[in-house]
């Protein structure tokens, strides 16, 4: 029943992924204004899902798919219309740089021919400059989440591997098939009205086509206006605006022209002016968000806010803690929540419960080297440790001596009762001396073993034993004393903490001072397990993050080749991380698996707007720093905006609605994240870059290496 009800709540929740896609689909036709590439553009990534479980299945050899997976439905959605958002609009932004020179003075073949070589040109020109801003960000991306592919955790380690595979399907989908469909759509559906199947194209279509081409399968062509649903309600016609087109469309290299200046930077020498339809999220950033960067006091102001404000997270930040109690995988109010805090509060105390810690000698730990890490029941092999002995005097006279002494430590909370210490060697000893009176004291050499498995074979010591002394292949492998403790479940987490420290802080100095053969001791207990989980997560959150940060810096270094654009970008991605960790703090979550992977996810979600805006900035056919950023927020800066959109959408639904605690957590931390990612991308990084950004060569790698190639080649001309 309980797994029934578990089931159900998890079928709940991916339900919810139907909802995301909906929304998503929604916004991209309103924002694309093209239920083709919205449709299509979903499509695409809803196919990462199968390619991406056939390279995990049959080319990585994973077969653990659990319900961590089900998140990366959500994550991929965004991350994947993100992609799409860049796609579409360098595809029309290219309209600008391949203008149609008199093709529509054309007529027949000469027209479509003249047509349909643009169109080729527009799809190379806008796949050239969107792959490579994809490749970035997806790069990123992986890095980021392969990151998470290494730790020891399945659950995380396997998630983390096939979300760097959906992400790398889903650049190669949309670099392949998701340009095909934006190739229909240019040669098909752009720049047609909604109801263009009924006015303007298909009743037309149909009409010559029936006098032309009689059979049906001639009339085809016609079936595609049918999904032709461009929506010019939703659009915003706004006043002229001046464009920077002088040098910039010179030919297919050029960048495209639609960047908006105002008299002062510059401008049409001719006085050209155009007139366009731009969606509302396009006439803000051009009419609103890019002049107002213009004004130097303003981006001063908006600078130093930002400045304030990073200094205030990176403050907020350094209060995260790990986690105090194991994750609530229900909220309270469901029959299932209920029923284990009812069987808790009433569960009678028993001897069973007591916390028992096990001093073990001859266990160095787990073999894992011929292992899947990704396989929950490979667990790997037992590694004994080969030097451990026990057949010498003062090997069991340090055994001995544990057992004696340790009681006396009152911060190892060992219980003052004659059953508080289980030493296998007190009653071995006394065994010998009753049923074996002529043997000498302590039994050495091979005798001890012998004598020993004898012992632990007979009653009544076989269960009292059984699991503390180790006989593998007839050969003494490992032995353990138990210590009864007064450590309970219900201490915090802190006290506990603290008690396994001191066991630490024991066994590091009966270990130095031990005897070879013995030396190699350790105390371990159940219960700590959680103990050393929350640290390990808490490190890996915060080790995980501080790695993918330098790998995301290293890879926008390579593309952009400009170090000081790349160290901003990172100090807006180091913002984000500790928005998310102050967002921690101001909501009480300590750092549990959930924030853990959401700590490490961070960089590479918070990338793709940073990066974008930073390759656009680079990349920008102007010189000033002013023209530079208003370049970027023209060309990518809707992407950006609309990208953040999307994944805020895909990621509500759980949000808002999700029953399980662990999804809940999931689309609230992939809210703020990405809501912080805008903020720090668009606020922090356009301004400093508009205010302080490299021109002229500044930060330029390839200045320094011109500069030697210049020099050696002026050396060996000399020569």
């Amino acid at each position: 029943m309980a797994n029934e009800e578990v089931l159900g709540y998890l079928i709940h929740d991916f339900g919810l992924a139907i909802i995301s896609v909906l929304l998503v689909v929604l916004f991209l036709w309103y924002q694309l204004s093209s239920f083709w590439l919205a449709g299509t553009g979903v499509m695409q990534v809803v196919w990462t899902f199968p390619f991406g479980l056939l390279v995990y299945r049959w080319i990585f050899w994973q077969l653990w798919v659990g319900p961590m997976h089900i998140i990366a439905v959500f994550l991929v959605l965004g991350v994947g219309v993100d992609d799409i958002f860049i796609a579409v609009d360098a595809f029309k932004q290219s309209a600008n740089a391949f203008p149609k020179n008199g093709e529509d003075e054309l007529e027949g073949e000469e027209k479509e021919r003249a047509r349909t070589d643009r169109l080729a040109r527009r799809l190379e020109w806008s796949w050239r400059r969107s792959s490579q801003a994809m490749l970035v960000t997806s790069l990123t991306t992986m890095a980021a989440f392969i990151t998470t592919a290494f730790s020891p955790i399945i659950t995380i380690g396997s998630f983390g591997l096939f979300s760097a595979i959906l992400v790398f399907a889903d650049y190669i989908l949309v670099c392949t098939i998701f340009f095909c469909a934006i190739a229909v759509y240019g040669a098909h559906f752009e720049g047609r009205s909604p109801f263009c199947w009924v006015r303007n194209t298909c009743w037309p279509c149909l009409r010559s086509r029936a006098k032309s081409f009689p059979s049906w399968h001639e009339r085809l062509p016609c079936i595609p206006c049918l999904f032709c649903c461009c929506i010019p309600w939703i659009s915003t016609t706004i006043l002229p605006y001046e464009v920077e087109q002088k040098g910039l469309v010179e030919n297919a290299e050029k960048e495209m022209s639609d960047v908006t200046a105002d008299n002062s930077e510059g401008g049409s020498e001719d006085g050209d002016v155009i007139k366009t339809k731009v969606r509302p999220l396009e006439a803000f950033m051009r009419n609103e968000y890019s002049p107002g960067l213009n004004n130097k006091w303003g981006r001063w102001i908006v600078l130093v806010y930002f400045i304030i404000f990073v200094a205030l997270l990176v403050v907020g930040a350094a209060f995260t803690t790990p986690a105090d109690e194991e994750t609530e995988f229900i909220p309270k109010g469901y029959n299932f929540r209920d029923a284990i805090e009812l069987n808790n509060e009433f569960k009678s105390r028993s001897a069973s419960d007591i916390l028992r810690v096990s001093v073990v000698w001859g266990v160095d730990g787990l073999d894992l080297s011929d292992s899947n890490g990704f396989d929950e029941n490979d667990v790997g092999e037992v590694d004994y440790d080969k030097s451990f002995r026990l057949d010498t005097a003062e090997t069991q006279a340090h055994v001995l001596k544990i057992c004696e002494t340790a009681p006396f430590y009152n911060d190892l909370r060992i219980r003052n009762d004659e059953y508080a210490v289980r030493c296998f060697l007190s009653d071995f000893n006394e065994w010998v001396a009753e049923t074996k009176p002529l043997e000498p004291l302590p039994v050495v050499g091979p005798k001890f073993e012998l004598l020993l498995r004898e012992f632990v074979r007979s009653d009544p010591w076989t269960q009292t034993y059984d699991n503390l002394v180790g006989f593998v292949d007839d050969k003494l492998r490992f032995v353990a004393v138990q210590f009864n403790t007064t450590i309970d479940d219900d201490d915090s987490i802190n006290s506990q903490e603290d008690a396994l420290d001191a066991w630490e802080d024991y066994m590091d100095d009966q270990n130095d001072d031990a005897p070879e053969g013995v030396d190699n001791a350790y105390a371990t207990n159940s219960s700590w397990l959680f103990i050393h989980l929350r640290r390990l997560l808490f490190r890996q959150a915060l080790v995980g993050m501080f790695v993918a940060l330098p790998i995301a810096f290293a890879i926008m270094l390579v593309f952009t080749l400009n170090i000081i654009v790349c160290l901003y970008a990172t100090i807006a991605m180091l913002a984000v991380v500790c928005a998310v960790l102050m967002f921690f703090v101001a909501t009480g979550w300590d750092i549990g698996v959930m924030e853990s992977i959401a700590s490490i996810l961070v960089v590479g979600l918070s990338v793709d707007a940073s990066v974008h805006l930073a390759n656009a900035y680079v990349e920008a056919p102007v010189k000033t720093r002013l023209k530079r950023m208003r370049y970027a927020l023209n060309t990518v800066g809707v992407s950006v905006l609309s990208g953040g959109i999307s994944t805020i959408l895909a990621s509500l639904p759980l949000a808002l609605f999700a029953i399980t605690i662990f999804f809940k957590k999931f689309g609230i931390i992939i809210v703020v994240l990405i809501v912080f990612a805008q903020l720090m991308s668009l606020g922090f990084l356009s301004s400093i870059l508009a205010t302080m950004g490299p021109q002229n060569g500044m930060g330029d790698l390839r200045v320094p290496f011109r500069w030697v190639r210049s020099r050696v080649a002026k050396f060996f001309a000399k020569e």
